[in-house]
């Protein structure tokens, strides 16, 4: 399973300790920040697919870090955590479109099911999915097979996008020439090899090859 990367915003320590314990069995990626400033440094160095924030804080709370994060990011999902159910912050908190709102102690489950619809969410936006356990990372721009990462070139990018951007048509040679132009020219030879190396990569019927036409994806 493609492991979730995790930004996490708990100023106590022993909390976040046992928080960052279950979050690495359910194989997460987490980097904790124990104040604003930390949270901020941290969301501008890295990518991250989730936010788990507490909102209480010594100094600045975090619901004034996720609108700073709000203002650059609106898809990211956001997880808040707090010791109550109170009803301003609750208020408050519905305006930055948060996908869970977690009252401490954090339970397992709600955490697993909290992961889960956040997996959904990504691979909604982000994940197409393939034949042989292949998937495109439209976010990371790379193929995933079984959690191996499958790095590919800018022409390959380009044409994979388009072809599922165009998921339920055929792509004309000449439109996919046209698009791989913008990086470099492309012969109908030169096409023809990219889509050779592209299937290389990955296997050999990702791409259907239609006679005199164009090309289009095989999907699961």
């Amino acid at each position: 399973m493609y492991k979730l990367k995790l930004l996490y915003l708990e100023d106590e320590q022993d909390i976040a300790n046992e928080l960052i314990e279950i979050l690495n069995i359910l194989n997460v990626i987490t980097i904790h920040a124990k104040n604003y400033d930390e949270a901020i440094h941290f969301y501008k160095s890295n990518k991250f697919d989730i936010i788990i924030s507490d909102i209480e804080l010594p100094g600045k709370n975090g619901l004034e870090f996720l609108k700073e994060v709000r203002i650059d990011n609106t898809k990211i999902p956001i997880v808040i955590t707090s010791a109550c159910s109170d009803t301003d912050y609750m208020l408050e908190s519905i305006e930055l479109s948060i996908t869970r709102y977690l009252i401490k102690p954090i339970s397992i489950n709600n955490l697993k099911d909290t992961l889960n619809k956040v997996r959904e969410i990504l691979n909604d936006n982000n994940i197409t999915v393939f034949n042989h356990n292949f998937k495109y990372d439209s976010k990371n721009k790379y193929f995933l097979n079984n959690d191996k990462v499958i790095k590919i070139t800018n022409q390959e990018i380009i044409l994979i996008e388009l072809l599922i951007a165009n998921q339920n048509s055929i792509v004309p040679f000449l439109n996919l020439q046209y698009a791989l132009e913008k990086d470099k020219n492309v012969s109908l030879a030169s096409l023809r090899t990219l889509i050779k190396k592209l299937r290389k990569n990955t296997y050999k019927d990702i791409i259907e090859s239609v006679s005199g036409i164009g090309y289009r994806l095989n999907y699961l």
